[in-house]
């Protein structure tokens, strides 16, 4: 009894140290932030304990085990700038099992293994030299758990837990974890998902109307349709929305790097629009940026359903930009080339709207360049969707590419003859640069490709995220470049003097953005007149 008392008390004490050194905080300035870590270090004890009948295994697996937690935690603000593990992140331990190589570069996995390889003979000691000793009463500290468990089938219990996330205000980032400690955080969140979810903040079902207020003027939706309903589908311009992975300006940060390196995107957005989108993340966390520009509707509205937004759009059918085009005779196709369930966008991106998703399991004729389709061939796919158009056509892609980590040993063949090496760079960052240069590529080829089309095309191109280098991207850098550029000369030009002023775009208004081109280009016959051409490589 005794020992079980001293092993669950250490425990308790151990995992309340840990929640400070994390939170950076080690003096207290709340108590109810260590009573729950406290509450995790008991319920992890208790259970071990009833499972080993061994207080002495159930100390050691209760260390390690929160001991791993934390570590993760630490690599991942290490990696993300300061972004502390999530409730949400949870639907992401799948995806570190299927595919490893993009999670395990920026996770202690080493220092895991030697803990893991230490106690491993110290586990396998204690079973065989210790005595079972079983604590009935310990399941009095599993009550918490089972009550929420029950709370889910019972409407008073549930009424219980929402008073008490009442007295509790979240602001649903980072900044929840410095107010109530990173485990006091993520069960809040958890809780709050769980039971408040969608009744103010949170992805609704709606498909003919956006859910929640969307971030441009939403009687452009009527100003389109008054003139759909007055031409025929031929007058409606093709939308091409691609989303290039971890895209930046890297001249904007590094010295040594040619003027002209980037000289397609530049010529483009000289022609038309150049902004910076003013993204949430870094580094990581694609589909945050990816919702916010498909929906038009802030991450402020989501709540938990920011952290990751296809968690719930994979089963709520939601109004998006999609919806709305297609509604006007669109046909709606999304390109990915990678595997279709990442990130739950083959349940999702149909919920969306898109009535076609083209992923790596059906990707027509795939050319990699490194370990990733190419933007090359992602280029020629969406030319073959647009040459075989029989209507106007919605196209998002989101490219592969240039998706990080940029270790060693990522090029082979021919394409070691093509990586970029300026002396004065990290290595990573050739890497990465080498990939940019594709990109680019990538732009002059598809604007040769739309301006062939003989129908009005509207294209935009932006970055999700910035690259995680801290070699190469300051500290307090943020936004990604957004190029938004028109194959005819006054749809472009009337989109620059409506837009030209702008410095800086919320990811939620970039629709509303390609919403004002497809009214501009319903306004009057001299914009379907010609095309007109840019200097591109």
């Amino acid at each position: 009894m005794w020992v079980t008392f001293f092993c669950l008390l250490i425990s308790i004490i151990y995992v309340i140290l840990l929640q400070r050194l994390a939170s950076g905080h080690p003096i207290i300035k709340k108590l109810w932030p260590d009573v729950v870590a406290g509450y995790v270090g008991a319920f992890f004890f208790a259970s071990f304990a009833l499972l080993s009948a061994r207080p002495y295994v159930a100390l050691l697996l209760t260390i390690m085990s929160v001991g791993i937690l934390f570590l993760t935690n630490h690599a991942k603000r290490l990696a993300l700038r300061n972004e502390p593990l999530l409730f949400a992140d949870i639907n992401l331990a799948w995806q570190v099992a299927h595919f490893p190589w993009l999670y395990l570069p920026f996770l202690p996995y080493k220092t895991v293994l030697w803990v893991l390889g230490i106690c491993a003979p110290l586990f396998i000691w204690l079973i065989l030299a210790t005595h079972a000793t079983y604590s009935l009463w310990l399941i009095l500290l599993l009550c918490p758990f089972f009550a929420v468990l029950l709370a889910l089938k019972m409407p008073r219990l549930a009424l219980i837990i929402r008073k008490i996330l009442a007295h509790f205000p979240l602001e649903f980032s980072a900044k929840d974890t410095v107010t109530y400690g990173p485990l006091g955080a993520a069960i809040l969140h958890g809780l709050w998902h769980t039971f408040e979810r969608g009744k103010s903040l949170g992805i609704k079902a709606s498909t003919s109307t956006p859910y929640a207020p969307v971030s441009y003027s939403e009687t452009i939706f009527q100003d389109i349709r008054t003139r759909v309903t007055k031409k025929s589908l031929q007058d409606l311009p093709h939308v091409l929305l691609i989303q290039e992975e971890s895209f930046c300006d890297p001249r904007s940060y590094a010295e040594g790097i040619p003027k002209d390196f980037l000289s397609n995107f530049d010529s483009l957005k000289a022609a038309c629009l150049g902004l910076n989108l003013g993204v949430r993340a870094y580094g990581a966390y694609t589909m945050r940026t990816e919702y916010e520009v498909l929906t038009g509707i802030e991450a402020t509205y989501l709540g938990t359903d920011a952290f990751h937004p296809y968690w719930s759009a994979a089963k709520i059918t939601s109004w998006s930009l999609a919806h709305y085009l297609a509604s006007l005779g669109y046909m709606t196709v999304c390109v990915h080339p990678f595997a279709r369930s990442f990130f739950y966008r083959d349940k999702a991106l149909p919920r969306l709207g898109f009535e076609r998703f083209i992923s790596l399991e059906n990707f027509p004729n795939p050319r990699t360049f490194g370990p990733y389709i190419s933007d090359g061939c992602v280029a020629d796919c969406i030319l073959e969707i647009f040459k075989a158009a029989e209507r106007p056509i919605f196209c998002f892609a989101i490219t592969m590419e240039n998706h990080g980590p940029w270790l060693p040993g990522r090029f082979k063949g021919a394409e070691l003859r093509q990586v970029i090496d300026l002396q004065d760079l990290d290595p990573k960052v050739n890497r990465y640069l080498t990939h940019l240069r594709n990109c680019d590529a990538m732009l002059g080829e598809l604007q040769r490709g739309l301006s062939s089309l003989g129908r009005k095309t509207i294209f935009s191109l932006y970055g999700d995220h910035l690259p995680g280098l801290k070699m190469l991207i300051p500290q307090d850098a943020r936004d990604t470049p957004c190029l938004i550029w028109a194959s005819q000369r006054e749809l472009a030009l009337g989109l620059k003097d409506k837009y030209g002023n702008r410095s800086v775009l919320k990811p939620a208004e970039l629709g509303g953005v390609l919403l004002e081109g497809v009214l501009l280009s319903l306004k009057g016959s001299n914009i379907c007149q010609g095309t007109y051409t840019t200097s591109v490589n």
